[in-house]
C-alpha cells in the first residue's frame, strides 16, 4: 500500500476504508477522531489524521466507486441506517454526522459499506414537510413509492394508530408534547381527543370517566365506546368499578 493523503470517512473508533488499485484496505487508526470524514496520512500502514475533510473533499472521497442519493427510512442504531434507493432498492448506510428520517443523502459505495458523503441538495424542504406531517400524526402522500412505510416500527403514530385499531377505532391525529401524545381518535362515529403518556397510559380521557382515567391504557378507552354509548359491564367500570 502506498504512502500518501487521503480522504476517507471513519466510524466509531474503526478503520478508515481505503481503494487503492481495485483494491480496498482498512488501515488501522495510529491518531486521530473516532469518527467523521478526514484528511489523512498514509504511512508503513496506519492513518494519522491531519484535519476534518470539507465537503468538496468528500465528493472527490472513493473515486470510480458507485454513487447514489438515498433517502432515510430508520436508525437501527447509532450511525447505521436502513435507506431507500432508486427502483426501491434497500440498503445500510452509515453516517458519521447526524441524519434524520427521511433525509436525502449522497451517498458512496465503499465497499463494505455505503457511506453518506452529506445533504442531496434541493430536498431538504421535502424532507422537513414530510417530518412535520408524520410529526402531526397526518398522511404523507408526497413520498415516493417505496417510502410509505418507512417508518420505524416504533414511530408514534404507527405504535397510536394500532393502540386505538385494536379496540375498533380509528386514529385521526396526534400530536407530541410533554410527556406523551395528544391522540384524536374516533369509535362508531364519536370524535374524541384524549391525553396519554409515553407508555400509552391515559392522562385525561376527554370524556367522563369519574375520576378512574389513569386505571386505563388507549386501548381500553377505546373499547368503551360502543354504538349505543356504553355497555353493562363498561358502564360500571365508567363509574369507578372494575373489570367483571
Amino acid at each position: 500500500m502506498r504512502s500518501c493523503e487521503l480522504v476517507a470517512p471513519r466510524f466509531d473508533g474503526g478503520k478508515i476504508p481505503v481503494w487503492q488499485d481495485g483494491l480496498l484496505w482498512e488501515v488501522p487508526v495510529l491518531s486521530g477522531p473516532s469518527q467523521g470524514w478526514g484528511l489523512w496520512r498514509l504511512a508503513d500502514e496506519q492513518a494519522s489524521f491531519l484535519r476534518p475533510a470539507a465537503a468538496w473533499e468528500r465528493e472527490r472521497a472513493f473515486p470510480g466507486r458507485p454513487r447514489q442519493v438515498v433517502h432515510l427510512l430508520e436508525e437501527l442504531k447509532s450511525g447505521l441506517w436502513k435507506a431507500a434507493g432508486p427502483g426501491r432498492k434497500e440498503l445500510l448506510v452509515t453516517l458519521v454526522d447526524q441524519g434524520a428520517v427521511f433525509d436525502a443523502l449522497r451517498v458512496v459505495d465503499g465497499g463494505l459499506r455505503w457511506w453518506s458523503l452529506g445533504l442531496a441538495s434541493g430536498r431538504t424542504g421535502k424532507a422537513r414537510r414530510w417530518r412535520e406531517a408524520l410529526e402531526q400524526g397526518k398522511p404523507v402522500p408526497s413520498l415516493k413509492p417505496g417510502l410509505a412505510r418507512a417508518r420505524s416500527q416504533n414511530d408514534p403514530g404507527l405504535v397510536l394508530a394500532r393502540a386505538v385499531e385494536m379496540a375498533g377505532g380509528r386514529l385521526l391525529g396526534w400530536v407530541s408534547v410533554a410527556n406523551g401524545y395528544q391522540v384524536t381518535w374516533e369509535r362508531q362515529g364519536r370524535q374524541i381527543t384524549s391525553l396519554v403518556d409515553r407508555q400509552l397510559n391515559l392522562q385525561h380521557a376527554g370524556i367522563c370517566l369519574a375520576n378512574t382515567d389513569r386505571q386505563h391504557d388507549l386501548t381500553s378507552l377505546v373499547s368503551l365506546i360502543s354504538e349505543r354509548g356504553m355497555s353493562a359491564e363498561e358502564y360500571h367500570y365508567f363509574y369507578g368499578g372494575g373489570w367483571s
